[in-house]
């Protein structure tokens, strides 16, 4: 199984805001949540994807 971000816990382990399906504080960020494959800039897009995930869990609370 991937981490990619799906829509349901049986085809991956994130769900769409980056928290492992069934734990609400469990983030991992980076390069393995994107969805599809990578050609560019592969250390910006998990940066972004971490600043992401990091955004959505503060202003959850």
């Amino acid at each position: 199984m991937s981490q990619e971000t799906v829509f349901s816990a049986s085809e991956a382990v994130c769900d769409p805001d980056g928290r492992v399906w069934g734990f609400d504080n469990l983030c991992p960020a980076g390069n393995g949540v994107v969805p599809t494959a990578m050609a560019a800039h592969v250390t910006l897009t998990g940066a972004v994807t971490a600043a992401r995930t990091g955004t959505i869990e503060r202003n959850r609370k």
